[in-house]
């Protein structure tokens, strides 16, 4: 999980857990549509999967680490960038969170980004680009405000 995230659902672990089911080894946040990675699948992000399943899948992070940033298929190959083809290859799949703007809009935070599952319900939100900027940012302060909030104000 990324250091610039926060989870807005009260029992998320839960929520993810109960995805799980079947073929499903993995629910997690999926990059939007603009990004050049692999879409309409789970990524590292923020994730839960079956360790059995996953390892059976034969997924290694550090194998991928020499060809982090290099390009397959046109595609930038980032952290788990193998998921889909080592997991969908092995008969398994993932459900995954959808990238929204909506918590980011009612709370006029101007970065960052929050994910939902079909139902619409906010997950987490994430700030975004945590290790390129201080924590002190105003963006970054008006997102924690905006956390504490929704936190404070028993939305979660």
């Amino acid at each position: 999980t990324d250091v610039d995230i926060a989870f807005l659902k009260v029992h998320w672990d839960l929520t993810l857990e109960s995805c799980l089911e079947d073929n499903i080894i993995i629910v997690g946040s999926c990059f939007p549509h603009r990004y050049r990675k692999y879409i309409g699948f789970p990524n590292v992000f923020v994730c839960m999967f079956k360790n059995a399943e996953f390892v059976e899948c034969g997924v290694r992070f550090q194998e991928e680490v020499d060809l982090l940033g290099s390009k397959k298929d046109g595609l930038i190959q980032d952290t788990g960038w193998s998921l889909p083809e080592k997991i969908q290859g092995a008969g398994y799949d993932g459900c995954c969170m959808h990238y929204t703007k909506d918590f980011h809009k009612k709370y006029k935070v101007p970065s960052g980004e929050a994910y939902a599952l079909e139902d619409g319900e906010w997950i987490f939100t994430h700030v975004g680009r945590g290790t390129r900027r201080n924590f002190s940012r105003a963006e970054v302060q008006t997102w924690k405000r905006a956390v504490e909030d929704w936190i404070h104000n028993g939305y979660a």
